[in-house]
């Protein structure tokens, strides 16, 4: 077809069927999936133990990581074509996903790094106090959290890959050709006639993917853009039970704290005021201790918690 004639399926037909786009987008497909299943993976986990770590060699790590990612990507993979040649592994979708991978964990490590800092450590710290192993606490914890970061990561990661074209023309033969390099064959050659409307065709079928996962995602996106945005403010998006196991966790780091809330707790079932004003007298001296560690800390406690309470439960009724 013509540019400017009427509409018709005649391109997408020619691309996906005569030209077999259908087998480029299944190869897309895979090296996306594990890019990014594997990037997630190792950027979690390398993230986690970096922003937890209080060891100088993490900040050289993130460094090291940073200028890694800086270099053009032509310079990473040019170096090891050779090799790649010997061990007969040039033009094969494992090859192209572990380079992919390389060249993308640096930014996945820095940006989930990032989002691991911004999530206090009381709340890993509560739930191994609870009996959690540091895995789990991770896990069942931290992860779910940070979700809406995870989800932001994975976009970019999706993206790296999806649309990458110079590892994937020098890596992949042409019978494992992903989208990228595909397209850019359409548009022929010197010596080959393209098919300028076939590669109008694919780009559109390339896009709408895109556009439903933007569409799919957008809350969790926007939120892990904006997570850390003000000092102090947990991840919109995150399970509010969450919010809720470090609340109620936050003050149970000691066996004294423990004992102290449930003692309240037995004061307000019993009306008995004095276990009340006990809770407050430990909760001051425990904040003091590990908690605000000001003068005016424990005067905004004060004020806005044990006045509060006491007039609230000052006629003895629960």
């Amino acid at each position: 077809p013509k540019t400017g004639s009427a509409f018709t399926t005649e391109a997408y037909r020619g691309a996906w069927i005569e030209e077999d786009f259908w087998f480029n987008f299944k190869n897309t497909a895979i090296v996306v999936f594990f890019t990014v299943v594997i990037s997630l993976t190792f950027g979690t986990l390398g993230g986690y133990a970096l922003a937890r770590s209080g060891f100088r060699y993490a900040f050289w790590i993130l460094m090291a990581a940073l200028v890694f990612r800086a270099m053009p990507h032509i310079t990473l993979v040019s170096g090891y074509l050779l090799w790649f040649f010997e061990w007969n592994v040039w033009g094969i979708l494992p090859t192209t996903i572990i380079v992919l991978v390389a060249i993308n964990q640096p930014f996945t490590l820095w940006m989930l790094h990032s989002f691991f800092k911004n999530i206090p450590k009381d709340m890993d710290e509560s739930a191994m106090v609870d009996g959690c192993p540091r895995f789990q606490a991770f896990r069942i914890v931290i992860v779910p959290v940070m979700w809406p970061g995870v989800i932001t990561t994975g976009l970019f990661s999706f993206l790296l890959a999806y649309n990458d074209f110079t590892v994937t023309v020098m890596l992949l033969s042409e019978e494992n050709e992903t989208i990228i390099p595909a397209i850019n064959s359409f548009m022929g050659t010197t010596q080959v006639e393209g098919k300028v409307m076939y590669a109008v065709a694919a780009v559109v079928s390339a896009t709408a993917p895109l556009f439903v996962l933007i569409l799919f995602f957008q809350r969790q996106i926007v939120s892990g853009l904006t997570a850390g945005a003000v000092k102090g403010e947990a991840m919109k998006g995150s399970r509010p039970e969450q919010a809720v196991l470090s609340r109620d966790t936050d003050m149970s780091k000691t066996n004294e704290t423990r004992a102290v809330i449930e003692g309240m707790v037995d004061g307000l079932n019993d009306h008995r005021i004095d276990d009340i004003g006990q809770f407050f007298a430990h909760s001051f001296r425990w904040m003091g201790n590990q908690g605000c560690g000001t003068k005016t800390g424990l005067q905004e406690f004060q004020d806005n918690w044990q006045r509060p309470f006491q007039a609230a439960f000052s006629d003895k009724t629960c």
